[in-house]
């Protein structure tokens, strides 16, 4: 789960019934706002009887969680009496989880009531405090509402009685909560001297209570309960159980943490059961107590029996921990878990032997140590790949049982380590059966303590097995797989909407196809997000010949990079071969989204692709002469009026900006810019071009290969040269009027796109009309005609869609807009120019700006977003 950047705002609109911190029976209220270590404060209230009114709004911005760590993070509100010499006195405060804000509609609480109490005394109110508040997150859009809604909320003019309102009446009810914890168990080692010296934390309601430390133990019989007084109405569902180690002269690390939901626990009492604890394995990373703690767990660390129940009830005591009686185990069964691996593929870290373990709780058993075959493959025989029956006593119930880890460890010379893992939970493996199973391929998970690298982590193909002891199955022997040859063919032809990955707003992108333990690389092509290959690259391979126990196909985009700079990845995705081999003959060519490992899957792009797997007798089958696509002659004519809110470039104003247009290996550009500033509106700095562009094109007939139109904005600097500054891409589809209407269309997943039959009975029809049409389109769009024509950009259908676009070395969000291509008919002479511009010999300014504004609004405006 990958880290997210969150924004909360928090508004303090008043406070009413404050109780008085001052001699005189008033107060000087001051509200403190805490948020992921961030904290704000309002303006202070002077002597304040009763309430007063803020209204004041702070914006806690760049939080960094992930989504589940989110959940637990507070929004602290402190209302307190300002005192100037010694320190505040606290009247009152109330605590949201960010989570249960999050999943409001819209995300946001709205002018909520909210009582004010002190963690010893949270039945009585020490006031009301009136807040909106909401928490979103990149992809959130934020809650919108109208400047009306505050006309109540008072101002210089009106009375102190009109501001500040009563609350609305309260229910409010007292429970405790009681959290009891019987046994740690199979603590994992934590120090260097000794085992572990376990304590437990519980969190919740502004309480935190801690269990008692126990030196030097590897499991511990507790029975504490922890009990922690509250009154609903309550904004924090999660309730923190923490284990930790205690360290004499560092800080204590925390081991491992469960949630528990309060809304659940209220509803039905809990266990007592036993929770699993996961985590990383302390011994392999320093950074060990410095991972979120939601993280995927990929190492077992213990077990916790734990149960938990609210009471209502008339008063409320002290939050305590205390002894409680021990209570019953659940009922357990035996297990047999078996496992039989096969081959590792693509392992990273050159590693000259590997083993593979199985762990499930404190139990585990390992394959042999075996030795590379050579161009990254390992294979496992019968022996060396047959792990011993597990037997593994466990819960009857699932969710108490010990999850399956598959760790792949590496063994070199000089260096040992683990790889990867896969994490399984009980109830996903399959049962126990009389015949042996297929072994499936799993990619493996990257620990989280290693660096990211642009290589895949491996592959590794193995079955697997659990059921109950009691069945008494005998087991089968391994299944047996046969290799066989094979010669991949991948055509690589072009790719779409890549990353930008340099300080030019652009990539250097090429292609590495892998499989098996080879690989391929495409050549690179320069400065572009849009890149067309065209290219065919063949390997050899020796698979096994059951291709749907071969490891996928993976295809990779990268960044290449000059001066032996590791290059950038831009993304990812993967092919099944025995989909290859199911396919019909000849090329069937197939968008794939790529997706980016380092952020979660986020979708970076699109590549054209084609497969073809062959047998030995198939080797003697002729290349393709060529992937290229057949294509049309074509007019393309851009009307450009200019740039908009152009902001700096490497601290300097953009001055002398040339727009580069470049499509199916065609290239204009233009430089001259109007020096009259028509339109001053907008943040940054705008330049007009009021020009119209023709370009003559062959461009591809098919939608298949879907082109478009690059479009660069260059700065011709005085200190470092001419600079890419921005960029994007807009698709031509929707100009291909030759095609049906359905095919004109950007689909929205990518994934399905393929050559449709009327696109391939098509591909008749554009050779016999090519030529004629290319003739028609180039006589409508005769600039030369000097009969009063007017040139016209006439596109009403089109609807271009915004792209995203590319500020280069600028982290401001929005680095202006190009505004291209209108969708009404804009007049222009080629004899006399603009109307009222200088080209009619001086015309009336105010018909110009009248033009400028009608230009201004019928074009079609896409903003440029910073890279």
């Amino acid at each position: 789960m990958s880290i997210r950047q969150w924004l909360v705002q928090v508004t303090i609109h008043e406070a009413s019934q404050l109780l008085p911190k001052k001699s005189n029976g008033a107060s000087d209220p001051v509200v403190n706002i805490k948020v992921g270590g961030q904290h704000k404060t309002t303006t202070r209230k002077k002597d304040v009887t009763s309430g007063c009114f803020w209204n004041e709004t702070f914006v806690f911005e760049k939080l960094q969680f992930t989504e589940r760590d989110m959940k637990d993070q507070k929004i602290l509100l402190e209302v307190q009496n300002a005192n100037p010499v010694f320190r505040n006195d606290m009247i009152g405060e109330f605590v949201f989880d960010m989570g249960s804000v999050h999943i409001q509609p819209d995300h946001e609480y709205y002018k909520q009531w909210v009582p004010l109490t002190i963690p010893s005394n949270p039945s009585k109110e020490q006031g009301f405090l009136k807040v909106s508040m909401f928490v979103i997150g990149e992809n959130d859009t934020p809650p919108f509402h109208d400047l009306n809604d505050n006309a109540d909320e008072g101002g210089e003019a009106m009375s102190l009685k009109q501001v500040i309102q009563a609350p609305p009446a309260l229910q409010r009810t007292s429970y405790h909560l009681f959290i009891k914890i019987m046994k740690v168990e199979d603590l994992p080692k934590m120090d260097v001297v000794g085992w572990c010296d376990p304590y437990i934390t519980v969190t919740f309601a502004n309480n935190t209570l801690k269990s008692e430390v126990h030196k030097n133990v590897k499991r511990v019989t507790l029975n504490s309960k922890f009990r922690v007084p509250l009154t609903t109405p309550i904004y924090e569902d999660a309730i923190a159980i923490r284990l930790w180690d205690e360290d004499q002269f560092q800080k204590d690390d925390v081991i491992a943490m469960h949630r528990l939901s309060f809304a659940a626990v209220r509803n039905d009492t809990f266990g007592p059961c036993w929770i699993n604890l996961y985590g990383s394995n302390p011994e392999e990373s320093s950074l060990f107590a410095d991972l979120p703690p939601d993280i995927e767990g990929n190492w077992y660390l213990g077990r916790m029996l734990v149960a938990a129940n609210v009471e209502r009830v008339e008063s409320l005591s002290s939050a305590d921990v205390m002894e409680v009686e021990p209570s019953a185990e659940p009922e357990t069964t035996s297990f047999i878990f078996r496992m039989d691996v096969y081959e590792c593929s693509e392992l990273a870290g050159g590693w000259s032997s590997v083993m593979v373990e199985a762990r499930m709780g404190p139990h585990v058993a390992q394959t042999s140590w075996v030795s590379s075959e050579g161009e990254g493959m390992w294979s496992f025989n019968n022996n060396e790949g047959r792990i011993k029956d597990l037997k593994v006593t466990m819960p009857k119930a699932d969710a108490q049982r010990y999850d399956l880890i598959v760790s792949i460890w590496g063994r070199s010379l000089m260096n040992k380590g683990r790889i990867g893992y896969l994490r399984f939970a009980a109830k996903h493996i399959p049962q126990l059966a009389s015949s042996a199973p297929n072994p499936i391929w799993w990619q493996l998970n990257r620990l989280p303590f290693k660096k990211v690298t642009d290589q895949v982590v491996g592959y590794v193909l193995f079955s697997m097995e659990l059921g109950e002891a009691s069945t008494g199955k005998m087991r089968p022997s391994r299944k047996k797989i046969k290799k066989a040859e094979y010669q991949l063919r991948a055509h690589i032809f072009e790719g779409r909407g890549l990353p930008a990955a340099d300080t030019n707003g652009l990539s250097d992108p090429y292609v590495v196809v892998s499989v098996a333990g080879k690989k391929i690389k495409s050549s690179t092509k320069k400065e572009t997000l849009n890149p067309t290959w065209y290219e065919t690259k063949v390997m050899n391979l020796s698979l096994l010949s059951d291709l749907s126990l071969a490891p996928p196909i993976t295809i990779t985009a990268f960044d290449e990079d000059e001066f032996f700079n590791p290059s950038d990845l831009l993304g990812r995705t993967f092919y099944s071969l025995s989909a290859v081999k199911a396919q019909k003959a000849g090329l069937q060519p197939k968008w794939l989204t790529l997706k980016n490992p380092k952020d979660d899957g986020i979708h970076c792009g699109q590549i054209l692709v084609a497969f073809e797997l062959l047998t030995p007798p198939q080797y003697m089958r002729p290349l393709p002469r060529t992937l290229k696509p057949l294509t049309r002659k074509v007019t393309l004519l851009i009307s450009l009026l200019g740039l908009r809110d152009m902001i700096s470039y490497r601290f300097m104003d953009i001055a002398h900006p040339s727009v580069v247009f470049d499509c199916c290996g065609k290239t204009e550009r233009i430089s001259d810019f109007e020096d009259e500033g028509w339109a001053t509106s907008g943040v940054g700095m705008n330049f007009n071009y009021v020009k119209v562009l023709k370009m003559e094109l062959d461009i591809p007939s098919q939608a298949l290969y879907r082109p478009v139109l690059n479009v660069v904005v260059m700065e011709a600097g005085k200190l470092w040269g001419e600079s890419v500054v921005a960029a994007t891409s807009i698709s031509l589809l929707p100009f291909m009027d030759w095609l049906p209407e359905e095919e004109r269309q950007e689909p929205e997943n990518y994934d399905d796109i393929e050559m449709s039959d009327s696109q391939a009975e098509l591909m008749a029809q554009v050779r016999a009309t090519a030529k004629e049409e290319a003739h028609q389109d180039e006589s409508f769009f005769d600039l030369s005609q000097d009969q009063g024509d007017q040139i016209a950009m006439n596109i009403e259908d089109c609807n271009v869609r915004p792209m995203p676009l590319f500020l280069c070395e600028n982290s401001r969000s929005g680095g202006g807009n190009i505004q291209i291509i209108g969708k009404r008919t804009i007049p222009y002479s080629a004899t006399q120019g603009w109307p009222g511009s200088a080209e009619e010999g001086g015309g009336d300014r105010s018909q110009r700006f009248r033009v400028e504004g009608e230009l201004e609004n019928s074009m079609n405006t896409v903003l440029f977003k910073s890279y």
